[in-house]
């Protein structure tokens, strides 16, 4: 027996079945621009192919220049202790930046010095502890015999290569069934998949750490290190968590520019949490302005200069608001110093239809590479931010 409708029929008197729909054929998806350093590298064409799990570099630096005063002296006393000692040898001069004195070094003993005090025009002082001490050449008599030779050494550093995947799964009747909305769901999938394989390896690159793991797998797995946990020099956590502008600029003068390039003219690039994207907005800085050639990519980064001429690309990262750690963290990177380097012939490729005995479609993207990241001096880590003052 049929339903029987007498008056008005509304869209409530109709089977849900029966009504068309009026969907979008465009699938919203959130703006997946969290691989800021994996993108910055690869249009920069910073990867070069690696022959090898294992990736292996040197490094060198010029002989260091300074040190630190340990323990007061008074202006008679000739010998002097100072933090590091094997970077000083006879016959160099050395001066005390805060009194502005000069020294003779006539005898090391490992850190303690002994030297002619005065050794200039400008009369000797009282020495406190943590003075700086500048390296400022070496004096020679004539005819004299050659020194001693004092040379850093080269160090060797490594990363591992790691393997990144992401899989499209898909059964059969799926592949032929009509969505309300999109493309084909094979294709929807592949393409949603890709991001998700790129989100992965900008995080690897932010924060994996160094892992060679034959113990949870039947075979080794490897995890590479990655940016964060690479820099150690160049860390400063800010002691009350309240970031000043005058703490900003300091961080990024002292720490962010050290070892050059931080003066160079493209900068370095600074990722920063929404508290200090937040910090520079109130501050109403008029050195910040939009760096146009970035704006080509896409890419909002902003140029900073500070006031003592060094100068950074600042950049909101996304994924520095998903806590409250990275909200409130800046990370000063050095492009020139940055490499990808993926293993030959396994940079990232879609594997389509891998072999399968299911009625299904077997997808696969994958990667494997490394992160190259020399000179990590050049690198600067600043945390403990939880706020503000104007």
């Amino acid at each position: 027996m049929p339903t029987i409708k007498s008056g008005i029929i509304t869209t409530a008197d109709v089977n849900s079945t029966s009504l068309g729909i009026d969907c979008s054929k465009a699938v919203a998806m959130l703006n997946p621009n969290q691989t800021l350093i994996y993108s910055i590298l690869n249009i920069l064409g910073k990867k070069a192919p690696a022959e090898a799990v294992k990736v292996e570099w040197d490094e060198d630096e010029y002989l260091p220049f300074k040190t630190t005063v340990n323990g007061a002296i008074a202006s008679g006393v000739t010998s002097l202790v100072v933090d590091d000692g094997t970077i000083l040898k006879v016959n160099d001069v050395i001066r005390n930046m805060r009194t502005t004195e000069n020294m003779l070094i006539t005898a090391i003993s490992t850190h303690t010095l002994t030297v002619v005090r005065a050794y200039g025009t400008v009369s000797a002082a009282a020495v406190n502890d943590e003075d700086s001490i500048f390296r400022i050449g070496n004096v020679n008599e004539e005819g004299g015999d050659v020194l001693a030779a004092k040379v850093t050494q080269r160090s060797n550093v490594y990363n591992l290569t790691q393997i990144f995947k992401h899989d499209v799964n898909i059964a059969g009747s799926m592949l032929s069934q009509v969505m309300r909305s999109g493309e084909s769901y094979k294709s929807y999938q592949e393409k949603k998949v890709a991001i998700d394989h790129a989100l992965d390896i900008e995080r690897g690159i932010l924060f994996g750490q160094l892992k060679n793991d034959t113990a949870n797998f039947t075979d080794v797995a490897r995890q590479m290190r990655g940016i964060y946990h690479t820099i150690s020099t160049n860390v400063r956590a800010d002691g009350d968590g309240t970031l000043t502008l005058a703490e900003w600029n300091s961080f990024l003068e002292d720490l962010g520019a050290a070892n050059g390039s931080g003066d160079r003219l493209s900068g370095k690039i600074v990722l920063i949490g929404s508290i200090i994207s937040q910090a520079l907005a109130a501050w109403g800085l008029d050195k910040a302005q939009v760096n146009m050639e970035a704006k080509k990519y896409g890419m909002h980064i902003t140029e900073y200069m500070t006031p003592g001429g060094a100068k950074f690309m600042l950049k909101h990262h996304q994924l520095f608001r998903e806590s409250s750690e990275l909200k409130g963290m800046a990370m000063v990177i050095d492009p020139e110093q940055l490499w990808l380097r993926p293993l030959k012939n396994r940079d990232t490729k879609y594997h389509a239809n891998l072999p399968t005995t299911a009625d299904k479609y077997l997808g696969e993207y994958r990667t494997e590479l490394s992160l190259e990241m020399r000179l990590e001096k050049n690198f600067a880590l600043l945390t403990g931010i939880t706020g503000y003052s104007v």
